[in-house]
């Protein structure tokens, strides 16, 4: 049985938007377990990508990034080296952290003709490497399948260059039914198809190999009939590339062993992860994957509120800059039962105003005049023109509720005039 390895926590500094030390733990504050769920926030340009980019590079092992990144812009501070530093566990409690005296990292020299320092445990398995995949902004399906065999592949390529093709969705799917009707193996075909149908329960019911003229195509049945991988939405397309593109890649990790491949462990990293999603899939996707991969550590960034509101649970970890440099914000309110709207007026988003520049002008300037000890005629006349103005501004959470109120408000006007 094959040793089990996370990410505790990871201490950076002179990193681009990184210049002073940063600690990113990868557990709640208040927990003693990590968090297989890992939330970054930020605004564009606090250093998300950056920060999961260094993630990678100290847990993974034995890659190769090629030069697209253009890692000469990594340090900061180009007279010191941009530093990257990692605590590693073996279980989901985070009391038994791997010794730092251990040997650190072998690296090649791709990464020190670049000035950039990692340290941390060295962890040696049996397959030499943690099993960690990362996944850019950028996740199309590759079309050629032929060149992805085991062990040509990389298991992070796609964060540092966004021309990187994932593994062909429906040309694996096309193979493992090739293989399945040869070997009667259905395992991994029957894997990726029940997955696919879990996680867009309601919306593809079901998946088959169809054979047109001498070319067969995959097709997925949905509420309008049968249709083809590139025939659907651009977020639905995202998301089967790259989870087909993991379980493949899982699979061929754990080539060979009898295990259930959703109980393997992982560690999975997703720039942008609400990327091209609807609100009613973003919904379910955070409690999909943490249910189906319940071994796999996920470590993503997102914009959407509602990715937050899914992750409540979990840990999450706010950047902000503060001047030319970003640092982690603690954020210290419990948003297990808060809605949207609370989530995205708080500290997570920036304190973003729910309404419209005008009404919340209107708003705020109602509740100044409000506050003062005695009004005057003008500050009287003023309240008067502002209730106008927003005496209609819908106060319900829903559609029904927002009309259930105006029928009370035209009630309360009947009522007046009796």
């Amino acid at each position: 049985m094959n040793e089990t390895y996370y990410i505790k926590k990871i201490e950076i500094e002179n990193i681009k938007c990184f210049s002073k030390r940063i600690t990113i733990p990868f557990y709640k504050p208040d927990s003693k377990k990590l968090s297989n769920w890992n939330l970054i926030l930020g605004d564009n340009g606090s250093g998300k990508t950056t920060l999961l980019k260094s993630i990678y590079l100290a847990i993974a092992d034995d890659f190769y990034l090629g030069k697209e990144d253009n890692f000469s812009r990594y340090p900061r501070d180009s007279k010191k080296p941009a530093y990257i530093r990692s605590s590693i566990c073996k279980s989901w409690k985070t009391n038994d952290e791997i010794d730092d005296k251990i040997e650190s990292f072998r690296r090649s020299s791709f990464l020190e003709e670049f000035n950039i320092q990692i340290e941390g445990p060295s962890i040696r398995t049996s397959r030499k490497r943690v099993p960690v995949f990362a996944y850019g902004a950028t996740r199309r399906s590759g079309s050629n399948f032929k060149n992805q065999r085991r062990g040509r592949f990389e298991l992070g390529l796609s964060l540092f260059d966004e021309n990187t093709a994932l593994v062909s969705a429906e040309e694996w799917i096309l193979e493992a039914d090739y293989s399945s009707r040869i070997s009667k193996n259905k395992r991994h075909k029957n894997d990726v198809i029940e997955i696919l149908k879990k996680l867009f329960k309601g919306i593809i019911s079901d998946i088959r190999v169809k054979s047109r003229t001498k070319k067969p195509t995959v097709e997925f049945k949905t509420n309008y009939g049968w249709v083809e991988l590139n025939e659907l939405s651009l977020g639905y397309k995202t998301m089967v590339s790259w989870l087909v593109d993991f379980v493949y890649k899982l699979a061929e990790y754990y080539f060979g062993e009898k295990q259930d491949l959703f109980s393997k462990h992982a560690i999975v990293i997703i720039d942008e992860i609400d990327l091209h999603l609807h609100v009613t899939f973003q919904k379910k996707l955070v409690k999909f994957l943490t249910s189906t991969f319940k071994n796999v550590q996920f470590i993503v960034t997102a914009h959407s509120p509602l990715i937050v509101q899914a992750s409540s649970d979990a840990n999450i970890i706010l950047l902000k800059r503060y001047g030319s440099s970003s640092k982690p914000y603690e954020n210290e309110h419990d948003i297990s039962k808060w809605r949207i709207d609370q989530i995205y007026s708080s500290d997570l988003f920036g304190n973003v105003s729910v309404r419209k520049d005008n009404i919340e002008r209107l708003i705020k300037e109602k509740s100044k005049i409000l506050l003062k000890k005695e009004l005057t005629h003008t500050d009287k006349s003023r309240l008067k023109a502002i209730d106008a103005k927003i005496s209609d501004i819908p106060t319900g959470n829903s559609p029904l509720e927002i009309e259930a109120i105006e029928i009370l408000k035209k009630a309360a006007k009947i009522y007046k005039r009796k």
